[in-house]
């Protein structure tokens, strides 16, 4: 600082910026400081709204309030592994990585809706009363089967979604930009645990919660 103010009082004319990567993460983490509250809003919102559209029957039954609990869970372990993987990978840790724990939140929720729309579609034309489509009472094995059939209607939708965004922030990972590489690089690991995860735990527990339903309904 001392050198700055002795070059501008030599050349009045000029203007001394002092730049390094020191300087570019303290000016970020400002920037992500001041945006802190909005974003938590927008999380709340975004989980919040899950709740409601996952929950919005009013009967116990068809109320799905655990399952958006679960899908917000499942986006917490992706995120979790893929840090746990760049770290123990050695990949350089700065603040604008967190902004990819928003990216992850957001094409996980769109995953797991996805999965219960389609689940609910076959939900409407296979049980309008209790009854699987031949007429007979639903069981556990009916329940499996539709899941089957809702993640074989949806798994290749979710499947491209997932590997285009993973293999868009792993182009991005090769920029020059230190701090943009590390961010690309977290959300296209995260992409691809999002991923990994929304197939297995997320619908092990929507098969849980179908075959609860099935047993209500019985």
């Amino acid at each position: 600082l001392r050198n700055r103010a002795v070059a501008e009082k030599l050349w009045p004319s000029w203007r001394v910026h002092v730049f390094c990567e020191q300087v570019l993460s303290n000016e970020l983490e400002a920037a992500i400081q001041g945006d802190i509250s909005i974003v938590v809003g927008g999380f709340v919102m975004m989980s919040i709204y899950m709740s409601l559209f996952l929950g919005r029957y009013r009967d116990c039954v068809r109320s799905r309030q655990g399952v958006a609990s679960a899908a917000v869970f499942s986006v917490l372990l992706g995120a979790i592994a893929a840090f746990g993987v760049c770290a123990v990978l050695g990949v350089y840790y700065n603040e604008t990585v967190n902004i990819a724990l928003f990216v992850l939140i957001g094409v996980g929720v769109d995953d797991a809706f996805i999965i219960v729309t389609a689940l609910e579609d076959l939900d409407d034309a296979a049980r309008p009363s209790g009854k699987a489509v031949d007429g007979s009472p639903l069981d556990t094995g009916e329940a499996e089967r539709r899941i089957g059939d809702a993640m074989g209607g949806c798994g290749t939708s979710i499947l491209l979604s997932s590997a285009t965004n993973a293999l868009a922030f792993a182009l991005g990972s090769f920029t020059p930009l230190p701090g943009l590489r590390s961010f690309c690089t977290y959300a296209s690991v995260g992409m691809v645990f999002d991923f990994a995860f929304q197939i297995t735990f997320f619908v092990a527990v929507v098969a849980i919660d179908e075959k609860r339903r099935v047993a209500r309904c019985s």
